[in-house]
């Protein structure tokens, strides 16, 4: 049988009320049987599936990728954290991750607008805009997909 929590410490007359409530909580709890579980299947006979991507696979950007997952990418590429990349930090490596992710996401995520590539940043737009044009991205990119839009 275990030892009582209760053991070597002082026992007033309320720790031992409070105690023994808990003793009673604790027996109507655990009194029946312990919950039935669904039977788990043997599989040792079955042979292990190989992994669908080996491990250092290139990765097919055929497809549009999502925005959290370039985030990830680039924070990885970069070795920073991307909760670094959303928050206020203005280091030079977290702002080249942080402008590079910003690039990406305008070039390759086409339906989303400034204001949301800001929400995705903790950035209002007007900030995504400055980082567009720093790296030149906003020109000719910026006025063709507004353009399209007003069709």
């Amino acid at each position: 049988m275990s030892q009582s929590p209760m053991a070597g410490k002082s026992e007033t007359p309320a720790l031992m009320a409070q105690h023994s409530n808990w003793l009673a909580a604790r027996s109507r709890l655990w009194a029946g049987a312990p919950p039935k579980t669904a039977p788990v299947p043997d599989r040792a006979d079955e042979p292990v599936p190989e992994p669908v991507v080996p491990w250092g696979a290139p990765i097919n950007l055929l497809d549009l990728p999502s925005p959290r997952f370039i985030i990830r990418l680039v924070a990885l590429r970069r070795g920073v954290r991307t909760i670094e990349m959303k928050g206020p930090a203005r280091t030079r490596e977290v702002v080249a991750a942080r402008d590079e992710a910003i690039g990406l996401i305008w070039t390759h995520c086409r339906q989303l607008s400034l204001p949301t590539v800001g929400r995705l940043f903790d950035r209002d737009h007007t900030t995504i805009l400055h980082t567009l044009r720093k790296q030149h991205l906003q020109g000719d990119h910026f006025y063709r997909r507004r353009r399209q839009g007003a069709k």
